[in-house]
């Protein structure tokens, strides 16, 4: 009798594993249940990037190592996870207010500030200097940098150089 209930366990784990939906292979991630064998979870795209979001507010996220990383669990390439990065950011960075976003300035120059007074009173001038630097930098008092670009238009279009974009102005 108990070969029997075996056998049935057997064929009941074959039907369920024959059965269950496969998802497309660019949107799988692997999920743990416990101790059962792992189980195949699709993946959204808002689901991806609320995984991001909440990563980068935890400060978890690595630039250029948790892409990777999260493009070999979820068996997606590794500039989808880029650009589901990069629409992370944009989210965070669309939750500020340009009033929130001034005030965060405001507290950012006074920590300079106080960094600063430290260093001059304990005779650290480079250190001071760099402060300054920051400083002159937050409020826009230096000119944008000249940086020479070199390469075949493939590459820099691939970087997002175009005579129309930001990075190039």
């Amino acid at each position: 009798m108990a070969t029997v209930k075996r056998k049935a366990k057997v064929s009941q784990s074959k039907t369920k594993s024959e059965g269950a939906p496969q998802s497309p292979p660019s949107q799988r991630a692997r999920v743990s249940e416990g101790d059962s064998a792992p189980a195949v979870e699709t993946l959204t795209k808002v689901q991806r990037i609320d995984h991001i979001i909440r990563m980068m507010v935890d400060g978890e996220w690595v630039t250029g190592k948790s892409a990777p990383r999260l493009a070999k669990e979820w068996n997606l390439s590794t500039n989808t996870i880029e650009r589901d990065s990069a629409e992370a950011s944009r989210r965070i960075r669309d939750l500020v207010t340009p009033q929130e976003r001034e005030e965060l300035k405001a507290r950012y120059l006074a920590k300079l500030e106080g960094v600063l007074a430290r260093a001059l009173e304990s005779g650290k001038f480079e250190a001071a200097k760099g402060i300054l630097e920051l400083e002159g930098k937050a409020l826009g008092h230096f000119e944008p940098e000249k940086v020479e670009v070199s390469g075949n238009l493939s590459d820099l279009l691939q970087l997002g150089l175009t005579p129309n974009s930001k990075e190039a102005s």
